[in-house]
């Protein structure tokens, strides 16, 4: 079972509800391919994902990954000769200029963003105890309701997930924050934060995808994550340390838009969403539909929900 429990992931109880919203289309797709799909927080409308408050980011512009003393990247010669060229460029640049450039460059905020963001996977779920409206206009088909609402348990989810050997998950609150005053977690004293401690790293990694800005906490989301731990060794051929072997030239000439087109980049295969195998029964346990949904799709929904040998309470929405 894929399930994994995770000191930087703050669980639900079993027994609480969480709600997926979807178009029908995508609900059937889950039917039919017997998966949940996992998308690369990168593919979220929202394009804070992943990324650092302010509070936090000045922090973490205090160091540098070139500090030999306390650095998550592996010394190798990419990163002496990155050192070599900062001392050629401190002669011809103002340090302010200078400093810019190690921000622009060098910081944890650049490994964060370049690298650790693009393998993260997370499927989004919504805690309530009922139907919220501005979640059906939001997640459903803005343009018709076509949509229907899968509700089960984080305990349900968690049996789930009983097939896959390749990754493990973890499920996790979301936090909200101020991110014009507050810190994401962890990222406060950021220069005292031992970076060749995995734990210390992974916790880093992890808490941007479990913090979203202030104006989201309406959504009350509940994130499962595909582990970075097993996405390092199922993709990079790799067991996870805090000695980051990312750190290579191409970090410093393209962004990693440019990774799919460097056939020596172990990142070439990472692909924009995981599908993970699961157990529909222990999934889904309830369907809301919305009533015009119900009208047009009642036929073929239900004999696909019976081909799968699925019978889950079916409500039809007030929505």
């Amino acid at each position: 079972m894929p399930y994994q429990e995770s000191p930087h992931f703050c669980t639900p109880p079993r027994d609480a509800k969480i709600w997926r919203y979807m178009t029908i289309d995508k609900f059937m797709l889950i039917l039919n391919s017997n998966t949940l799909y996992f998308p690369n927080i990168k593919k979220f409308d929202d394009k804070s994902e992943g990324t650092l408050s302010d509070k936090s980011l000045d922090e973490v512009y205090k160091t540098h990954l070139l500090n030999e003393e306390n650095s998550p990247v592996k010394q190798d010669e990419a990163f002496i000769r990155q050192k070599e060229f900062i001392k050629q460029a401190a002669k011809s640049h103002t340090k302010d200029q200078l400093e810019d450039k190690m921000k622009a460059l060098h910081s944890f905020a650049t490994l964060l963003k370049d690298f650790s963001n693009h393998l993260m996977f997370c499927s989004c779920w919504f805690r309530k105890e009922h139907e919220s409206f501005t979640m059906w206009g939001e997640y459903g088909d803005k343009r018709h309701p076509s949509s229907i609402a899968l509700q089960t348990t984080v305990g349900d989810m968690i049996d789930s997930f009983e097939y896959d050997e390749d990754y493990d998950v973890h499920i996790g609150v979301v936090k909200y924050k101020d991110y014009r005053k507050d810190h994401i977690e962890g990222y406060d004293n950021f220069e005292q934060k031992n970076l060749k401690n995995p734990e210390t790293v992974l916790r880093l990694f992890y808490s941007p995808i479990l913090h979203k800005k202030r104006v989201f906490d309406d959504e009350h989301e509940v994130r499962a994550t595909i582990s970075f731990e097993s996405i390092c060794k199922r993709h990079l051929d790799r067991i996870y340390t805090s000695e980051i072997p990312f750190y290579s030239d191409r970090l410093f000439a393209q962004d990693s838009r440019y990774f799919s087109s460097d056939t020596t980049n172990l990142m070439k295969d990472i692909h924009s969403g995981i599908p993970i195998r699961i157990n529909l029964g222990k999934l889904i346990r309830t369907v809301a539909i919305t009533q015009i949904g119900w009208e047009y799709f009642q036929k073929p929904l239900l004999e696909l929900l019976n081909s799968k040998k699925l019978s889950p309470e079916i409500n039809i929405s007030d929505i």
